[in-house]
């Protein structure tokens, strides 16, 4: 199949291109051109309902796409800019949702460059701790520009596990690490700020 465009709810893809292949309850999508928001990708996903229990496999790997854009449509989350890289494979089984996203498994790691933050002024909170959070009063929204924000996880049984989030910014280094109970909808995350000594 080739197309010129697809819209998924509200995620908007560009020209596209895949193989399909069905056969005795298995699915294969080989997806070899994938535009999407600015950015190039490929991916495949398996879907084997021969079994008692459903099984999924999704990989993708996707470059150079803009990340405010996408996020907008696919969650509303407005508050990143930059362009990223985006390498996913994850894994997952069960009758109902539910049960997929609890025995949901994989890794994947993402990389932006080139933009910011809305929301928060980290820079700002240096200078200034009460300038720093964006209020309703405020003309303009505070924002953190970065140079790189980047970070890889693991997801195991639906937890999803990070340990090496970094966000490169002129006056501030942010460094994260923390999990995700996605079954269970619970954040346990922690972020750490460390102001540079110099402008270099």
């Amino acid at each position: 199949l080739t197309v010129g465009a697809i819209e998924v709810q509200e995620i908007k893809v560009g020209r596209s291109a895949l193989v399909v292949a069905l056969k005795d309850g298995l699915l294969n999508l080989d997806l070899t051109e994938l535009n999407l928001y600015g950015g190039v990708g490929k991916g495949k996903i398996t879907v084997d309902a021969r079994g008692a229990v459903p099984k999924i496999a999704k990989n993708f790997v996707m470059e150079g796409i803009q990340a405010e854009p996408l996020l907008t449509d696919a969650s509303g989350f407005d508050r990143l800019s930059g362009t990223g890289r985006m390498d996913i494979s994850i894994t997952a089984k069960g009758r109902s949702q539910k049960e997929m996203v609890g025995a949901l498994n994989g890794k994947g790691a993402v990389k932006f460059v080139d933009g910011a933050v809305k929301g928060i002024d980290l820079a700002g909170m240096v200078r200034n701790i009460q300038s720093a959070f964006t209020s309703a009063g405020d003309k303009q929204v505070q924002k953190t520009d970065f140079a790189e924000l980047s970070g890889t996880f693991t997801i195991t049984n639906g937890i999803l596990q990070n340990n090496d989030l970094l966000m490169l910014n002129p006056l501030v280094r942010l460094s994260g690490s923390g999990s995700s109970d996605l079954p269970k909808r619970a954040v346990n995350y922690r972020l750490e700020p460390k102001v540079v000594a110099s402008l270099q």
